[in-house]
């Protein structure tokens, strides 16, 4: 397919199903999470991550979900730190994603999410 020079990429990266950089970053920082809370593996990356302690007594439908505790940051430089950028991909999947029985199926799931999300407004 030949596309004029300075034709927009996004109808490209659509019809060969290619996530866009943002999404392709979330793609990558969730899955390590996915491998990290499946196996505990590697162990210095395991250490970077906890899972969310309840705040409260009551039972929300959240506090059934697997979420991992984001660490707050002052600045944008510091949110881009694994320690906070992979809690804050994961707690944004849904639970459809999150709940997978394997990784091949997680990573598929994963990949339609995010396609979903980026090119849901486009034509």
């Amino acid at each position: 397919m030949s596309r004029r020079k300075f034709s927009h990429a996004q109808p490209l990266l659509k019809s060969l199903q290619w996530l866009p950089i943002s999404q392709r970053i979330n793609f990558k920082l969730a899955t390590l999470a996915f491998k990290i809370q499946s196996t505990s593996q590697p162990e210095y990356l395991h250490q970077l991550i906890s899972s969310q302690q309840p705040g409260s007594s009551m039972t929300l439908r959240s506090s059934t979900r697997p979420l991992l505790q984001a660490l707050r940051t002052r600045t944008a430089h510091g949110s881009r730190s694994f320690s906070s950028a992979v809690p804050a991909s994961w707690n944004n999947l849904p639970t459809s994603v999150t709940e997978a029985n394997s990784l091949p199926a997680f990573r598929r799931q994963l990949k339609t999410h995010l396609f979903t999300a980026a090119f849901e407004n486009s034509g």
